[in-house]
C-alpha cells in the first residue's frame, strides 16, 4: 500500500476521483484526526499566550476606572506596553476582547477604542 500525501488526497477529492481505496481512506482518516485535534481548542497555552495574559491583567489594572482608551493611550500609560509595536498592542487588546475582559468600540471612522469590562 502506497502512502498518499494530504495534497494528493485533497486534489483527488476536489477533482471527483474515487476515494474508496484503502490508502485513500487511511489518508482521509489521518487528515480528519489532525484537523479535529487542531480545532479542538484543547491545546496548551504557549509562552506567548501566558505573557499576553499577564499583559492583559496589567491593562485591566492600569486602565480600570479610566473609561474608554485607545491603543496609543494604553502604550503611553502602561510601562510594559511602552516598547511594543502598535500591532502587538492591538493583538494583546484583541485577545482581551476575545476573553471577554476588555470591550471594543468602533466609531464612524473605524477607529477602535477599548474599555475594561464591567465599567
Amino acid at each position: 500500500m502506497d502512502k498518499v500525501t494530504y495534497k494528493a488526497f485533497v486534489e483527488a477529492a476536489l477533482s471527483g476521483k474515487d476515494l474508496s481505496g484503502e490508502d485513500m481512506q487511511t489518508t482521509g482518516k489521518r487528515l480528519l484526526a489532525m484537523l479535529d485535534k487542531r480545532n479542538s481548542g484543547e491545546r496548551k497555552p504557549t509562552a506567548t499566550d501566558k505573557a499576553n495574559d499577564a499583559l492583559i491583567e496589567e491593562i485591566i489594572t492600569a486602565m480600570s476606572g479610566q473609561g474608554k482608551f485607545t491603543p496609543k493611550e494604553a502604550r503611553e500609560n502602561i510601562t510594559a506596553l511602552a516598547g511594543m509595536s502598535p500591532q502587538k498592542v492591538l493583538g494583546v487588546l484583541n485577545r482581551g476582547v476575545k476573553q471577554g475582559k476588555i470591550v471594543a468600540y468602533q466609531d464612524d471612522k473605524k477607529h477602535m477604542t477599548y474599555e475594561v469590562e464591567g465599567e
